[in-house]
């Protein structure tokens, strides 16, 4: 994560994610300090999933 934040757009909103939520606080963090709006999904996919939230894979 610290170099590839350098190919994210500036201009919009990213959300991360990991499976507990506490890797993806930290991308998040670094993002923010770096410029960027950014947001943390709290609890991550293992929480979404439990909640019943849908996950879709791109081909």
């Amino acid at each position: 994560m610290p170099q590839r934040w350098l190919e994210l757009p500036e201009d919009r909103m990213h959300i991360t994610f990991c499976a507990g939520g506490l890797r993806s606080a930290g991308a998040a963090n670094l993002l923010v300090e770096n410029g960027f709006e950014a947001v943390n999904m709290s609890g991550g996919l293992i929480q979404w999933r439990a909640a019943g939230g849908q996950l879709t894979t791109r081909v």
